[in-house]
């Protein structure tokens, strides 16, 4: 069984996701009251931490396929100050304390992409130092940040985040090749060892979505949703509706993009299922 934990979870989504590419919700980690209720709604059969800084990770199930994390983003973000290391607020090193405790086969990072300036050497130093080897990487060989927006998968606004994924080198070892799209999108080649993708089973390719202004792919769903924040409590009170509003706007503007995440995951996914056969 593939398993899914997911540290500044938020509302959900990387769980969500994770449960919709085929993974179990197994444990999360959030410090806020209203995210911590929808994630207990959400996901009643995993176990639930409120501080990262406090968290005891051992009675988490064992193995862990992926963990996902968020690190908060504040202290990166050209919104703030930018003090990186130096904000309060930079909860890395509880972080990568986590990582090194659940050791999971797979890790997810997603940040602004101010974390490139502030911090992301320390991360992919600490990561490569338990033992991760991250992708994808440039000609050089050298980890090479992946930063996608939500308009890559037809958003009309940017959104960009850096993503950055790695996989423990005990299990294999591979590196991933990302070539420049083309106007159908992304297309990824892997190596596993010394297997070509194209010799597993099934055969390992990421599929982006078309860009802004294209027609959408057939396997694409609609785009155009109706926004629901404030339908469902337009019988409440006025001040309780604005509250409420502001903590459903705060969980969406803090939220991954979910179709990155679908990608991304549903790339680890098949190479997960694709291992018994190398």
């Amino acid at each position: 069984m593939l398993t899914h934990v997911g540290l500044f979870e938020g509302s959900g989504i990387p769980s969500y996701i994770a449960e919709c590419c085929g993974m179990k919700a197994v444990a999360w980690c959030e410090s806020d009251l209203c995210c911590q209720y929808c994630l207990a709604k959400l996901f009643p059969g995993a176990i639930g931490f409120s501080d990262v800084r406090t968290a005891d990770w051992s009675n988490i199930p064992q193995p862990v396929t992926l963990l996902t994390a968020g690190v908060p983003c504040q202290p990166v973000s050209v919104a703030g100050k930018q003090k990186g290391r130096e904000d309060e607020r930079w909860l890395w090193p509880d972080t990568i304390r986590a990582i090194e405790s659940i050791r999971p086969s797979w890790i997810v990072l997603e940040n602004p992409p101010a974390i490139r300036l502030h911090g992301l050497e320390r991360i992919a130093a600490d990561l490569e130092g338990i033992g991760y080897d991250l992708i994808p990487k440039g000609r050089d060989g050298r980890f090479t940040p992946l930063c996608v927006g939500a308009w890559a998968v037809g958003a009309p606004h940017k959104r960009d985040r850096v993503w950055i994924v790695g996989h423990t080198r005990r299990q294999f070892e591979s590196s991933v090749q990302l070539a420049d799209a083309d106007q159908a999108g992304r297309k990824e080649r892997l190596r596993v060892g010394n297997h070509d993708a194209t010799e597993l089973t099934p055969v390992i390719r990421s599929r982006w979505p078309s860009r802004p202004g294209e027609p959408q792919h057939d396997w694409e769903a609609p785009r155009l949703i109706e926004c629901g924040v404030g339908d469902a409590t337009n019988e409440l009170a006025r001040r309780l509706r604005s509250r409420t509003n502001k903590a459903l706007l705060r969980m969406a503007g803090n939220g991954w993009v979910p179709q990155i995440a679908s990608i991304i995951y549903t790339w680890i996914v098949e190479v997960e299922n694709a291992r018994p056969n190398l």
